[in-house]
């Protein structure tokens, strides 16, 4: 199928972390001192009550193989949404040294974990695989760490991206490119977690191209995480972040399944959103306006009501015409046909955020833009990539 690269042995979406299996998740934590309180109450957010955590860990010592069951029927439990993506990442952070550690000063112990992780995902992902830098990280412990998982990556024959946090984007790029320039199992940047305003990000993106002009014909991709948590954001909000994500040079977008999603199945989102947010969707609908037959009169007009107001303050969100969506969608669609920009899609991750079947993810929708199947956390989703690939292949079928 057009951009299905069935024959394709690499999986472009995983996270090194969420690549684990349950029960090695718990083998991480046993023997550590773990504050679960505040996992707990992540889980307890996403509507879900949380198993009793320590009583996994120990389990783990004896029985990691029924701990890990346990722990993956807890993780089924989780209800769709981006409230269960923050549970499954409170779960990672506190089980690791890597999330949790103090992040001051590298030392044996967090080293032989990433080493210990290398080798479990390199038995079952033979692929690029991308890593966080904590957000609090030293300027030391980053450095090392950025060594130390580079060298991993070159060891087991894989390659990394460094996910970097959204909060501070540049804090560390300085490191990340001097030890891209050593070491090329370095192949990009990230931004993955919560959303946010991709043109926040601009100035990595600068930073990026930069880079890859000094040190050409070596290139690394700049991915990012966008229009995946559909339920945080109304669904103009969603798409027109998938397009400005294309603006500030992405090279490759995870998910994006706000500009293919059957807009019937779109989830319930937010009430309100900010004046900040509506003014941006209704700009960008004013560049659109000729395409998408709008009243761009209507649209200048409530932009100066809105402009008079502090952007920080709320507005009601305008139903969603699903008509109207329909066509954004395409516009969205259209741009990336031109830029053949990547979509990264990940099934059975995405049904879990937006609670939609894949039937309703628009796969067919992509013909003409280069996509390609990925499977974001597979050790705590319980799947594969080939069982990913093999469903979305039954969906085009059909």
């Amino acid at each position: 199928m057009p951009g299905l690269p069935v024959e394709c042995p690499h999986d472009p979406h995983v996270h090194l972390y969420g690549a684990l299996q349950p029960s090695e998740l718990l083998q991480l934590a046993v023997g550590r001192a773990i504050d679960w309180g505040p996992v707990a109450e992540v889980w307890h957010e996403a509507r879900t009550t949380p198993p009793d955590f320590s009583a996994l860990v120990a389990m783990a010592r004896r029985d990691p193989e029924t701990a890990g069951r346990r722990l993956a029927e807890a993780l089924a439990r989780l209800p769709a949404g981006t409230a269960s993506l923050r549970a499954r990442f409170a779960l990672v952070h506190a089980c690791t040294r890597w999330g949790s550690a103090a992040h001051a000063h590298w030392n044996s112990a967090v080293a032989d974990e990433v080493e210990q992780v290398w080798s479990w995902v390199a038995t079952r992902w033979p692929v690029e695989a991308r890593i966080q830098l904590p957000a609090d990280a030293s300027e030391r412990w980053a450095a090392c760490a950025l060594e130390h998982v580079a060298a991993c990556a070159a060891k087991h024959g894989m390659t990394v991206i460094i996910s970097l946090p959204r909060a501070a984007p540049l804090k560390h790029w300085p490191l990340v490119a001097e030890s891209a320039h050593r070491h090329p199992t370095i192949v990009g940047v990230d931004l993955c977690g919560i959303e946010d305003e991709p043109a926040r990000h601009a100035p990595l993106s600068a930073a990026l191209a930069a880079w890859n002009h000094r040190f050409a014909p070596r290139r690394l991709q700049f991915a990012v995480h966008v229009g995946e948590q559909l339920d945080c954001m109304t669904p103009l909000t969603a798409i027109r972040r998938v397009w400005d994500a294309i603006a500030i040079g992405a090279d490759r977008l995870g998910h994006a399944l706000a500009i293919r999603l059957d807009p019937a199945a779109w989830p319930a989102g937010p009430a309100w959103q900010t004046v900040a947010e509506r003014s941006a969707d209704l700009q960008w609908l004013q560049w659109q306006a000729d395409i998408l037959e709008l009243d761009g009169d209507a649209i200048d007009a409530e932009l100066s009501e809105l402009r008079v107001r502090d952007p920080h303050s709320q507005v009601g969100v305008v139903p969603a015409d699903h008509g109207l969506v329909s066509a954004c969608q395409e516009t969205v669609r259209a741009r990336l046909r031109a830029t053949q920009r990547l979509v990264e899609c990940c099934p059975t991750s995405n049904e879990q955020i937006s609670g939609a079947p894949l039937a309703r993810h628009g796969l067919k929708s992509l013909t003409g833009i280069p996509w390609v199947v990925g499977s974001d956390d597979p050790g705590l989703l319980g799947v594969t990539w080939p069982e990913e690939c093999a469903r979305a292949l039954a969906v085009i079928a059909r």
